[in-house]
């Protein structure tokens, strides 16, 4: 038998083509194995799509977190500052004016979440018990500063609003012991800036609900006092005005501004004071920490407001995360598998067109990332731009091309108290009139309309307009066109810019200079260097000049007591003690002069000093004065004066000469049988004697000697200057003139009259008037007993 040759095995491609269901099923586990890679490729860049959209979510989330909780605190700042601005608006404001301060701000309707107002007054320890006695004198009997303990100073909580309900616990509450609020507070006074305290109890909490708490505050200084610097804010502090923050009810209000509700299934916002995240700093949580500790999104930030920090941190929650799970990227793995599937199945060509495929595809994911870059650019790009709208100072409206009001921000919905949806047609709604004119807008003739029809631009006019809650408020109202690059009109806006308060402050400011204008007394204002700055009309009149002369002149022209030297004296002193009151004279135009009574005042204001004084002339004064005095000091019958002025001046003028060593004589006279010539002649001619001998002194003295009604028919006079042995003489040559008197009365002559007189001239050994005045009155004793009508002298 013969042998067969072994066969040959064939080549793998010629192998293949043999097998072509082997070639088939070769093919289609390798496009199954391309197609199934393809498809697990789309579906990781699909999640990975979701993984930044979601991102991006989170991000804006925490974004407007943030952003809100900075407004709202900014929100309670511009709060303080109006209260700050009604204390800067009075001398003092009382509990009543600042309840309706309050009640107008309707903080419950426009800024939910906000606790109250309150204002602490500073007050030194020497006057703690007048300020307790004034409280309780409102009404307030039980009230006392809290806590008990004597200290330099104290803070009570004096005003506070609403003044109801758990306020009431904080009324009186001293904040200095507490180191917390005291650091806060005193940041606020040295820096005249709003500052934020650390966390905090508040004096609110009654046990029941007690939540974390923080105290904003703003210092209050006293109207007209410089606080430039910080020993100047020390100096001038009045108190603060202050308001507790209760963080759950403040986050609750502040999170319903950004869709609360959504917010609450999504994320979790846990704030901590400072910036350590510790159990103990915690001041809220909108869901338990616990819950979110290992979130998949999380981030932490710093805010600082009122030079405090806080440390927020926002964690996704599980709702949120599952939002990954996202339906597309479970269809392209479906879809993958399936169309994977059918390529397998399918041959040769099918394979060119799933190569082409998966090209198309590849270009289509390129293209959908690109739009969705511009698109998250573009959403950023409108947030931001949304943001920098909302926080404007002014109100923002914005209007379609035909003058429909579409959009606004919050401080234009604040200043007309609504967002009413109109157009041109119902421009009606809106209550304004024209200032200064005071000619009604009507609804045809707004600026805004003119703008969307015209194209023009309105600048600073200025209406008073009656908000759709009933308040008046003056703005300036400025509307401007919007076109595209074709010059075609697009949109318009409108800003308005509330100046309501500085209408108001300069109304008062008018009023106040009218009062001043029409003031009695005369009213200057001046520099340092003595420069008149300001006079009234009563100044003019008082002094003989025009305004514009009475500009032209200084203190010294007006003042002759100011001298170079004497003003830069008195300028330092009013800057000591604040307030002066002084008695002078003012030089009129004509050269007269004329006594003033001024009161002085330092004011500082815009960096400069300003002396304030007010005039009055006090001529009449001093006229009643010398009358009334020369009516308390002269005997009204014989015209001399009387026993007071003798007691007042003997001993003056006693020592005065005897510390110059000059001489001085004092004479006692005593009218002759006076009591017989009354009952003989009756008291009528008695009182004509005395007059007639008052006469005598008053025209035969020196204008130095004094000469007084002792008392009775007793006379004393005082020489200056003269020792006795020249008194004797001039005692003599009266005594004459006494006895050659003609004496008369309303019956006819009268019987002349003599006198007795009694000289004693002060010596070493007087150390007293009542001594000179008993040797006087012995040697007067001594001329009677001698037989009267002569002149006796004192033995030295």
């Amino acid at each position: 038998m013969a042998d067969h040759p072994q066969a040959c095995p064939k080549e793998p491609a010629q192998w293949l083509r043999s097998r072509p269901w082997l070639a088939a099923v070769l093919a289609a586990v390798v496009v199954l194995a391309l197609g199934l890679g393809v498809t697990v490729a789309l579906w990781h860049n699909a999640q990975r799509q979701v993984a930044q959209k979601l991102a991006t979510e989170f991000q804006g989330w925490a974004d407007k977190v943030a952003y809100s909780i900075a407004y709202r605190l900014n929100s309670h700042v511009q709060i303080l500052r109006g209260v700050i601005g009604l204390f800067d608006a009075s001398e003092t404001v009382s509990r009543e004016e600042f309840r309706l301060y309050f009640s107008a701000l309707n903080l419950a309707e426009h800024y939910p979440g906000i606790q109250g107002i309150g204002f602490s007054v500073f007050v030194p320890a020497e006057q703690k018990a007048a300020h307790i006695a004034a409280v309780r004198a409102e009404g307030f009997a039980d009230y006392s500063i809290r806590p008990d303990g004597e200290r330099s100073f104290y803070t009570a909580v004096l005003y506070l609003e609403p003044f109801s309900g758990r306020n009431l616990r904080a009324f009186g509450f001293d904040m200095s012991p507490e180191p917390v609020r005291w650091a806060a507070a005193a940041r606020a006074r040295d820096n005249g800036e709003a500052a934020l305290s650390g966390k905090v109890i508040l004096q609110q909490e009654t046990g029941v609900d007690v939540q974390a708490g923080c105290v904003l505050f703003m210092p209050v200084y006293r109207s007209g006092m410089a606080h430039e610097d910080r020993e100047q804010r020390r100096a001038s502090l009045l108190g603060w005005v202050y308001s507790p923050l209760r963080m759950h009810d403040l986050m609750s209000s502040v999170l319903r501004t950004v869709e609360f509700d959504e917010l609450r299934t999504v994320l979790n916002v846990t704030l901590y004071d400072g910036e350590q995240r510790l159990p103990e700093t915690l001041l809220f949580t909108l869901q338990p920490v616990a819950a979110t500790a290992q979130a998949r999104f999380q981030m932490m930030q710093q805010l600082r407001f009122g030079g405090h920090p806080w440390t927020m941190v926002v964690s996704s929650t599980a709702a949120f995360e599952a939002r990954a799970q996202d339906t597309e990227a479970l269809l392209i793995a479906v879809g993958g598998g399936l169309v994977s599937l059918l390529l397998a199945v399918l041959s040769g060509l099918l394979i060119l067109n799933h190569r082409r495929t998966i090209a198309s595809l590849r270009r289509t994911a390129e293209l959908l990332t690109a739009r969705e870059q511009a698109e998250q650019e573009s959403a950023r790009r409108e947030n931001l731009l949304r943001k920098i709208i909302e926080i404007l100072p002014v109100g923002l409206w914005i209007a379609d091309k035909d003058g429909k009001l579409i959009s606004a921000n919050p401080v234009g919905r604040h200043i007309w108290g609504a967002q009413p949806q109109v157009g041109p047609a119902s421009y009606g709604v809106f209550k304004a009139r024209r200032l200064p004119s005071g000619e009604p807008i009507g609804a045809d003739d707004w600026a805004l309309l003119h703008t969307v029809r015209e194209g023009v631009t309105v600048v600073d006019e200025m209406l008073e307009i009656e908000t759709f809650d009933g308040q008046k408020r003056i703005i300036l109202n400025y509307t401007a066109p919007v076109f595209d690059e074709q010059g075609a009109l697009q949109a318009a806006i409108v800003v308005n810019h509330d100046i309501s308060e500085r209408k108001r402050a300069e109304a008062a400011l008018h009023f106040t200079q009218a009062v001043v204008d029409r003031m009695s007394d005369a009213a200057f204002r001046a520099l340092p260097n003595g420069r008149l700055v300001y006079a009234n009309a009563a100044a003019c009149q008082m002094l003989g000049y025009t305004l514009d002369e009475l500009l032209a002149l200084s203190i010294q022209d007006i003042i002759p007591d100011y001298d170079a030297g004497g003003l830069p004296a008195r300028w330092h002193e009013l800057r000591q003690v604040r307030t002066l009151r002084i008695e002078s004279q003012h030089r009129c135009k004509d050269g007269t002069m004329i006594p003033v009574e001024i009161h002085l005042d330092y004011m500082g204001f815009e960096g400069e000093e300003y002396a304030c004084a007010l005039v009055h002339d006090i001529s009449e004064r001093l006229r009643i004065e010398a009358i009334l005095r020369e009516q308390v000091m002269r005997d009204p019958l014989t015209g001399l004066f009387n026993r007071r002025y003798l007691d007042e001046t003997l001993p003056r003028e006693l020592v005065r000469c005897q510390r110059s060593t000059e001489p001085l004589t004092v004479a006692m006279l005593d009218l002759d049988h006076f009591k017989d010539f009354n009952d003989s002649y009756g008291h009528e001619a008695g009182d004509a004697a005395l007059r007639a001998i008052g006469d005598l002194l008053q025209q035969s003295l020196r204008a130095s000697d004094i000469a007084c009604r002792y008392g009775g028919e007793e006379l004393t006079l005082i020489l200056p200057g003269a020792p006795l042995i020249d008194a004797w003489p001039r005692m003599e040559a009266l005594r004459h003139a006494v006895a050659d008197l003609q004496l008369r009365d309303r019956s006819g002559a009268l019987p002349a009259i003599t006198v007795s007189i009694g000289l004693a001239e002060a010596t070493a050994d007087i150390d007293t008037a009542a001594i000179l005045l008993a040797r006087a009155d012995a040697a007067l004793y001594q001329a009677k007993q001698q037989g009267r009508n002569r002149v006796v002298c004192a033995e030295i």
